[in-house]
């Protein structure tokens, strides 16, 4: 974990003197954070973040679980932007096609098993509708991510 997040907290003067210890933030003041650390969250995705953190009164965190918010906000955002790269029509969805081509492209020096393919397709397509939507994909992808995976924020 880098420091990164303990210094825009510092920035800010509300960080917590030791990891276990809460502060209290505001949606204005994190998100003021989360811009400083390069996201862009909508009010709504702050007060979910908040919501989340301290179910009870939405307004305290502490540093652990600010730095685990912020892992999963990185992990989110590379995978928004594997599956935009993937969905080549746009349609907000992966076909089987787009799927294997975008396995193709991150894995070049591998070789692309079929099969492998279309066990993706069956976890990710319960339905059978042919296509994976971002939800999907955001669970498949994270059901077989290991903590080495974990981008540092």
């Amino acid at each position: 974990m880098s420091q990164k997040p303990r210094t825009c907290l510092k920035k800010i003067g509300n960080v917590p003197k030791s990891e276990n210890e809460s502060c209290h933030l505001t949606i204005e003041t994190l998100g003021n954070v989360m811009r400083e650390l390069g996201f862009c969250p909508s009010t709504r995705e702050l007060h979910d973040m908040l919501m989340v953190a301290d179910p009870k009164t939405h307004a305290s965190l502490n540093f652990e679980t600010f730095c685990t918010m912020l892992q999963r906000a990185k992990r989110g955002m590379l995978l928004r932007d594997a599956f935009d790269e993937m969905d080549r029509n746009g349609d907000g969805c992966l076909s089987r096609g787009e799927l294997c081509e975008g396995m193709e492209n991150a894995f070049q020096d591998l070789p692309l098993d079929p099969f492998v393919v279309d066990a993706m397709m069956r976890e990710a397509d319960p339905d059978n509708s042919g296509f994976i939507t971002f939800d999907r994909f955001i669970d498949l992808s994270l059901k077989y991510q290991t903590v080495d995976d974990e981008p540092d924020v």
